[in-house]
């Protein structure tokens, strides 16, 4: 296949997947991300919870700390997040966060779920 062939086959994927009347940049990309550090004796999966929905961010090991990348329509949205320890009925959510882009959440999950805490601020480049 050839190089423009190449080119005009991922430009009409980009357009097929950007929403109808929008047009999507590199520069205008929105992006928000969290920071979870596991203190709690289990595993813990990590949700954003927008809305009615709950999207799944991935799992800390415990006592260690992950990043992940909030889902763009959390942007400009009011976000909670949430930690499910394995293999217990007990969650942690959050109370609501206002999410716009380049906001840094950091989450702590404590060993004592009701003590967890939510702290949310700026990358220092935006």
């Amino acid at each position: 296949m050839n190089a423009r062939l190449m080119v005009v086959s991922w430009m009409t994927v980009v357009a097929l997947s950007a929403p109808m009347g929008s047009v999507t940049s590199a520069r205008s990309v929105e992006r928000a991300t969290v920071s979870v550090t596991n203190q709690n004796t289990l595993d813990v999966d990590v949700f954003a919870v927008i809305g009615s929905s709950r999207q799944r961010l991935g799992t800390v090991v415990t006592s260690q700390t992950a990043a992940f990348d909030l889902p763009g329509q959390a942007v400009g949205a009011s976000v909670r997040l949430a930690a499910d320890p394995v293999g217990s009925r007990e969650t942690y959510v959050s109370g609501p966060l206002t999410i716009s882009d380049g906001t840094q959440v950091n989450m702590v999950v404590a060993n004592r779920l009701a003590q967890s805490t939510v702290s949310v601020g700026r990358v220092a480049n935006h």
